[in-house]
């Protein structure tokens, strides 16, 4: 997923990606899936 983000936005740092997802993750915006390496991010849906 990182790699699909630098691809689009080049100048972005590695580990501000990373601490943006962990927040979206932390607040419910978004849900992580899969295993380190493998790691997917989706939106949740409305509830």
């Amino acid at each position: 997923m990182l790699k699909g983000f630098k691809r689009n936005c080049p100048e972005a740092n590695h580990r501000s990606l990373q601490r943006d997802l962990k927040a979206m993750v932390d607040r419910g915006l978004i849900v992580a899936e899969g295993e380190t390496h493998q790691l997917l991010y989706r939106l949740v849906g409305p509830h």
